[in-house]
């Protein structure tokens, strides 16, 4: 994905058709800027997969009655887990002597899948016309459209399955929460 492509993309879709290529504009260094807001923005997302990573870690001491885990370096956000856990600074601690998580990690714009091109698109349009006030005539339209390509991102990529362990740990742990309820 080129980031000289989307910016010329976006200032299109707001109607400036004379400076998508002059770089050197406040517009244009805007664009820029919002573009990459909207970039880690996606990849903090836990709606897009395309960006997670699942990785099962071993315990390199304990504490008290808690092992203890290096986070992952690229680790943005942690998505889900097979056990529990709490985080703490660089470190995730959990009552299991092995956890398994996936976790979003940071990811250059060429990393960023093709099919979310018009996405990337959109979204940083929209957050154009909160920033400037000659677009906010298309605000509305943005968010739909922004709404509708994020819907298809997410049917096209589908969801990650874990397996049988995950859906028993669900399962667990729905029949835990209705017992409370109970209670």
């Amino acid at each position: 994905m080129d980031r000289g492509s989307i910016i010329k993309d976006v200032l299109l879709k707001l109607g400036e058709n004379t400076i998508y290529n002059d770089n050197k504009s406040d517009i244009y260094v805007t664009c820029g800027e919002q573009l990459d807001s909207v970039v880690n923005n996606i990849a903090y997302s836990s709606a897009f997969l395309f960006n997670a990573v699942t990785v099962e870690l071993t315990n390199y001491g304990k504490v008290d009655d808690e092992y203890r885990f290096n986070k992952p370096i690229d680790c943005l956000n942690i998505l889900r887990a097979n056990n529990d856990y709490r985080l703490e600074n660089e470190f995730i601690y959990s009552t299991s002597d092995k956890i398994k998580i996936q976790y979003c990690r940071r990811i250059d714009l060429s990393e960023i899948p093709d099919n979310l091109f018009n996405l990337i698109v959109a979204m940083t349009a929209r957050k154009m016309a909160f920033a400037y006030n000659t677009y906010r005539k298309s605000l509305e339209l943005l968010t739909n459209e922004v709404t509708l390509l994020k819907n298809d991102v997410v049917s096209q990529q589908g969801f990650q399955f874990w397996g049988d362990e995950w859906c028993l740990q669900l399962v667990i742990i729905c029949l835990h929460m209705e017992k409370l309820v109970k209670d």
